[in-house]
């Protein structure tokens, strides 16, 4: 996992060109204009996912993971409290779906916060949890940049 401000993405670029494409697309765009839904980038190698949504109670969000695409997750407005953990501290709760390219776990983590501003980059064994409330609900608008890596 990786997380730091934007400004600093151009550092990470390098670990592979489809990472490379995501944070050139999120350093090139303005996310508070970016249309919601589906954005394509280089086809089903790398495409962005604009979302718009109220955090929620911890209660209702899941830990998960990938196997086929990195996340680049940045946050454009408000701010979110973000779960992060590995494998071995939680029990999977939904096998991995191809076509969605993802699974489900329950367990337990730690937590950061993701402001405007700040992104995470998430390998396949980096587990972890998003949308959740800072405490109280909260609107949000993130960008979801998907990154083939398999």
């Amino acid at each position: 996992m990786i997380f730091d401000k934007l400004e600093n993405a151009a550092q990470y670029a390098d670990v592979a060109a489809t990472i490379r494409r995501g944070i050139d697309f999120l350093r090139s765009s303005n996310p508070i204009e970016l249309p919601l839904g589906r954005i394509e980038i280089d086809g089903e190698n790398v495409f962005a996912l604009v979302q718009e949504y109220e955090t929620k109670p911890p209660a209702e969000c899941r830990w998960e993971s990938h196997r086929i695409y990195c996340d680049i997750q940045c946050v454009a407005r408000g701010m979110e409290r973000f779960g992060v953990t590995q494998h071995d501290r939680v029990t999977i709760t939904e096998f991995h779906d191809t076509q969605r390219d993802i699974a489900f776990y329950s367990g337990e983590g730690d937590y950061l916060m993701l402001r405007p501003g700040m992104f995470l980059i998430l390998w396949p064994h980096d587990v972890h949890m998003p949308c959740i409330a800072p405490g109280d609900s909260t609107f949000v608008r993130k960008i979801v940049v998907k990154a083939r890596i398999a």
